[in-house]
């Protein structure tokens, strides 16, 4: 056996899991993502976390003149981050 047919079995067993769990996707350079985008919050964030949206069934109240969102047990105030409209975690008002 030579090196030659030595490399095939190598490079299948390698790369052959990571094209399994690639992504494919069009804005990559070579057409596939090793890397997915975790979309999930598990959990409460932590107070001071900034996330770039709220999740869904939040309610609107005010306190002391300052207006937040409250998504169940969680307070978020808006705030900016350059020209982006993100919310931070706060604690309870």
């Amino acid at each position: 056996m030579n090196i030659k047919t030595m490399r095939r079995p190598i490079v299948l067993a390698v790369c052959l899991p990571l094209l399994l769990l690639a992504e494919v996707s069009p804005d990559t350079p070579l057409g596939i993502a090793l890397v997915r985008e975790a979309s999930a919050i598990v959990g409460v964030p932590a107070i001071g976390s900034v996330v770039p949206a709220l999740p869904a069934g939040c309610v609107a109240e005010a306190k002391g003149g300052t207006e937040y969102q409250r998504c169940g047990s969680v307070y978020y105030r808006a705030a900016f981050q350059g020209n982006n409209l993100v919310y931070a975690v706060v604690p309870q008002p």
